[in-house]
């Protein structure tokens, strides 16, 4: 008899509001793990949003967009293009590989270009084992804590339509305010070590050998830092890095750590106006970015290794004046 009570209490007290908040959040769905969501505006996902883009591509031609939330704007509204903006897979090359290599002839044939931000300050070289099986549906989801988290934001977020910012149905993110922008960067007294090791290399190498078999255009670029972050990057670090992806057979860099006008520029109160946070464009400039640099070439793209050689003179050079300044 007390089994049996205590069995009933356990099932009021622990199984029964578990079934009812799995069922909230099912319908809610703020992680955009499962078809529909009764909320409109989404802004959370994990990296199981890829298989909702993994089947996208399966019906449209896209430019897919792999990096972090230096590229996580970039969207088919700002390029005037579909795109897939992947920045859940967080540029993890062993990741990336696993979702191209999954791909059928009709997915390949649908990639436009794909445009590949390597980002070495935020843990590229660290490797999931956590691969995700595309051709598998993954049924059972359990709630963790931060999922609860999320699910309560998602509702409090559209009831109240108090938000900076939402996901695009591509993966990308919106900001309302495009022009936000920090009032001050503080000089820099930590590492800004850039972080690389041959797996890492050979990751993108591959990743770059799968778009020559496949007659796929990609372009590798860098973010954008700030004029501050600027004068403390290790240029012989770039160039190590930069060298041996020439030399592994990469056509198109774009090296964009110091954009004059971007990385530099400051309003009459000395606002650095480019970025939202220290580490991060506005997404005013990323437009900006994307058109005049990225999709173009210029003095930032580097083809061979003597561009690699003339550009990190003129970074020595202007570094220098920086550092004098």
């Amino acid at each position: 008899m007390n089994s049996k009570k205590f069995t009933i209490r356990f099932l009021y007290i622990i199984i029964f509001p578990y079934i009812a908040l799995y069922i909230l959040y099912f319908v809610v769905n703020p992680e955009q793990i499962f078809k529909s969501s009764i909320t409109e505006k989404k802004f959370f996902y994990t990296k199981e949003f890829s298989r909702k883009q993994f089947e996208m591509l399966k019906t449209n031609e896209s430019i897919l967009i792999f990096g972090t939330s230096q590229s996580h704007m970039l969207s088919t509204e700002m390029l005037n293009q579909k795109v897939l903006n992947f920045h859940n897979l967080y540029s993890e090359p062993g990741d990336i590989i696993n979702f191209l290599y999954q791909l059928n002839q009709k997915q390949i044939h649908n990639i436009k270009e794909i445009i590949y931000l390597i980002d070495l300050r935020a843990g590229a070289t660290r490797e999931d084992s956590n691969l995700i099986n595309y051709s598998a549906a993954k049924i059972i989801y359990p709630l963790s804590l931060n999922s609860i988290k999320r699910l309560f934001l998602d509702i409090r977020f559209n009831t109240l339509s108090k938000y900076e910012n939402f996901l695009n149905k591509d993966g990308s993110i919106k900001w309302l305010n495009s022009t936000k922008h920090i009032q001050n960067i503080n000089e820099y007294t930590k590492n800004t070590q850039l972080k690389f090791n041959d797996r890492l290399i050979q990751r993108v190498l591959d990743i770059n050998q799968f778009c020559i078999k496949n007659n796929i255009n990609i372009r590798y670029i860098t973010s954008v830092t700030n004029e501050k972050f600027f004068k403390k990057i290790n240029l012989d670090e770039v160039e190590q890095f930069s060298s041996s992806l020439l030399k592994g057979g990469i056509v198109h860099l774009g090296l964009f750590y110091y954009i004059d006008g971007i990385s530099n520029l400051k309003n009459k109160n000395g606002h650095y106006i480019a970025f939202m946070e220290k580490e991060h464009l506005n997404q005013y400039y990323v437009e900006k970015w994307v058109h005049n640099y990225i999709l173009k070439e210029n003095e930032y793209t580097i083809k061979n290794l003597d561009d690699l050689k003339h550009y990190i003179q003129r970074m020595h050079k202007l570094q220098q004046k920086l550092r004098e300044q």
